[in-house]
């Protein structure tokens, strides 16, 4: 159990640490060459920060106080909510990786919100005249913990696949 305890906080801290120094890079690198945007596969692929005040897809971004705080709050204890919810997965020997992939983007994001006021996201992508909304490292962790949360819960644990 030790063990696995050890890996799992490996695990996480890599995932966190890799979220910011990805973030720390786009902006380095948009400082350098002296851009707002820089294309790194075509137009589908590039480097765009944007710092986001609300949550996933800007959504409740403002510039108040008031609601930034307030939003912060949510998330965290969200955090702590799945946080508790894990360790008791964790103490029934039940696998963590959905939620350790959620709580680490989260956290990642945290800090953020804590630093910088406000989320850096960087990775732009673009096809056929679309452009999704700007994103970083630790969303694409959060989404990827839920689908393998959903798909372990909906499809696994009633036997649907891996049978």
């Amino acid at each position: 159990m030790k063990l696995y305890a050890f890996f799992y906080m490996a695990v996480f801290s890599i995932l966190v640490l890799i979220d910011q120094v990805t973030k720390y890079m786009s902006v380095y690198l948009l400082r350098l060459y002296q851009v707002t945007r820089l294309d790194l596969i075509g137009t589908f692929f590039a480097i765009e920060v944007e710092f986001n005040r609300g949550v996933s897809w800007g959504l409740l971004h403002s510039n108040s106080t008031g609601l930034f705080v307030a939003v912060t709050a949510s998330v965290m204890l969200i955090t702590l909510v799945i946080a508790v919810y894990t360790y008791k997965q964790f103490k029934e020997g039940a696998s963590i990786i959905a939620e350790l992939l959620i709580m680490s983007g989260s956290l990642s994001n945290i800090i953020d919100r804590v630093w910088h006021g406000g989320v850096l996201d960087w990775i732009s992508i673009s096809f056929f005249g679309w452009d999704f909304p700007i994103f970083n490292v630790a969303d694409s962790y959060i989404l990827l913990g839920v689908l393998y949360y959903m798909l372990s819960v909906f499809c696994v644990d009633s036997g649907k696949i891996f049978k």
